[in-house]
């Protein structure tokens, strides 16, 4: 929340910010994990899958069916975070307060513009 409104969300938006990034850290996590989720080695039947659907009903799921099944997860993850994070960059912001937050906290996302998730 402090490196938001250091970066200049105002309260309501830095909250609804920091809520979207949590749900989909544990969202992804839940569904990686639950009973019966697609394992790595399941990524062969599940492209099998998405070819087989009617082309005419679904045409860009089998267009896309080896690109849906190919990407690592942590790849995949990286991607979509990055996307919740440039999407929560767009909402108007308040003129940022210099006081707002602790320096070492603004460490933890070093531009507001321009946000690139860590490939550690």
């Amino acid at each position: 929340m402090a490196v938001l409104l250091a970066c200049g969300f105002r309260l309501d938006l830095a909250a609804r910010a920091y809520a979207a990034v949590a749900h989909y850290v544990v969202g992804f996590a839940l569904q990686q994990h639950a009973p019966g989720a697609p394992q790595p080695e399941d990524a062969a039947k599940l492209r099998d899958f998405y070819r087989a659907l009617d082309a005419e009903t679904y045409p860009a799921t089998v267009a896309a069916a080896d690109e849906l099944t190919s990407v690592p997860l942590s790849e995949e993850f990286r991607f979509g975070l990055q996307l919740v994070l440039d999407g929560s960059s767009v909402p108007e912001r308040r003129p940022p307060k210099s006081h707002a937050v602790a320096p070492e906290a603004v460490e933890l996302w070093p531009t507001c513009t321009g946000m690139v998730v860590s490939r550690r």
